[in-house]
């Protein structure tokens, strides 16, 4: 059978084992990885803006709300931190962890990606 991205064989009948066929593989998700990778980058910026907009404005407005300013105050703070972390997130080096963390376990990425999967396509099936 024929790789349709890259024309390589990925397995024949030669093919000993499952390994020897997924190690084309790499290839074929290196680029649609990186270009997740590049979304999320081009998105990290302006969610952060957001956020930090968000909680600026929840800031300022905590002290003419009576009665709940420390409420609203903490949950600026709160946006505040998550807009720092959504700045330090790195994207690749996310996909990286996923891609050591699926090789190292196989079985348990392969499960959780099918859960996954049946979770998204049952919620979107509800709508």
């Amino acid at each position: 059978m024929k790789d349709l991205i890259e024309g390589q064989e990925l397995c024949g009948e030669d093919a000993s084992t499952d390994a020897a066929a997924l190690e084309v593989m790499p290839g074929a998700i290196a680029t649609p990885a990186n270009q997740v990778a590049n979304r999320m980058e081009a998105a990290r910026d302006s969610a952060a803006d957001a956020l930090e907009g968000a909680a600026s404005t929840l800031q300022k407005k905590s002290g003419t709300v009576s009665g709940t300013s420390n409420i609203v105050r903490e949950l600026g703070n709160r946006l505040e931190a998550a807009a720092h972390y959504v700045r330090r997130f790195d994207a690749r080096e996310f996909i990286a962890s996923t891609k050591e963390c699926a090789k190292k376990y196989p079985a348990t990425w392969l499960t959780v990606s099918v859960a996954v999967g049946f979770a998204v396509g049952w919620s979107i099936r509800r709508r």
